[in-house]
C-alpha cells in the first residue's frame, strides 16, 4: 500500500472497499425510481401512458394491461444480477 500511487489506491483500495455500498444504492434507486413513476402516473393520469393503462385495465379487468409487477420484478433481477457480477469477489 505504501507503494500506491493515488489513482492506484482509488482503482484497488477504495473503489473496490465501496462498491457494496455503490451497488446497494444503484439497486435501491432503481426500485424507488420505478415506485415513484408508477404512482406519479397512477395519480396523475393525463392521456395515454402507465397510468392510464393501470386505470383501463382495472376498470375492463384486463390483467394484460396490468404489467407493473413484472416489470418490477425484472428491474428488481436485473439489478440484482449485476449486484452480484460486479461482488463476485465478495464471499456470500
Amino acid at each position: 500500500m505504501l507503494t500506491l500511487n493515488r489513482w492506484q489506491m482509488l482503482l484497488r483500495l477504495y473503489l473496490p472497499s465501496a462498491l457494496p455500498a455503490i451497488a446497494t444504492g444503484i439497486h435501491l434507486a432503481l426500485i424507488y425510481a420505478w415506485v415513484a413513476s408508477i404512482k406519479s402516473e397512477y395519480f396523475m393520469t393525463v392521456g395515454r401512458g402507465i397510468g392510464g393503462l393501470i386505470i383501463a385495465g382495472r376498470e375492463q379487468f384486463q390483467m394484460d394491461l396490468v404489467i407493473l409487477g413484472v416489470v418490477g420484478f425484472l428491474i428488481n433481477r436485473g439489478a440484482s444480477l449485476l449486484e452480484a457480477r460486479l461482488l463476485r469477489w465478495r464471499s456470500a
